[in-house]
């Protein structure tokens, strides 16, 4: 019985570093902005692709990221 126990506590312990460690392989993807920014600072990440309409000035804080997609129209 002891046994069997052991060899439950371990299969337990495999499968919980196993799933620990796949979650930390997985890739973060970047979230396309719903709202994109046009006009004021961005602070985070935006990518933008397709037309963008501004209505003022539009700055990239430091650390911040706007990547424009190729055929985007501002």
């Amino acid at each position: 019985m002891a046994n069997l126990d052991q060899t439950r506590s371990i299969s337990l312990v495999s499968l919980f570093i196993t799933s620990f460690i796949s979650v930390l392989l997985i890739p973060a993807h970047t979230v396309m902005a719903s709202n994109e920014t046009t006009f004021g600072p961005i602070t985070g990440t935006e990518i933008w692709s397709g037309n963008h309409d501004l209505t003022g000035d539009v700055t990239v804080a430091s650390g911040a990221k706007l990547i424009i997609e190729p055929g985007t129209t501002v």
